[in-house]
């Protein structure tokens, strides 16, 4: 896709980027919504929000290794 002078490819892993990142987007909206909307959240939901900002972290870290 080509929009002025840049171009944009749309490949692959591209797609299951944007899959992976909507499904986490999805799964942290469930699971911050799962408690009634309470201003205090749950072990649940800090715990499952711990995880995933963790696993973002460790691949953006690795990925700026290389």
């Amino acid at each position: 896709m080509k929009i002025g002078n840049l171009y944009f490819s749309f490949t692959n892993p591209s797609l299951f980027m944007l899959l992976t990142l909507s499904l986490v987007l999805l799964l942290l909206h469930f699971v911050t919504k799962r408690g009634g909307g309470n201003s205090v959240p749950n072990v649940f939901s800090l715990s499952s929000k711990n995880i995933v900002i963790n696993k973002v972290l460790k691949f953006v870290r690795k990925q700026r290794e290389l």
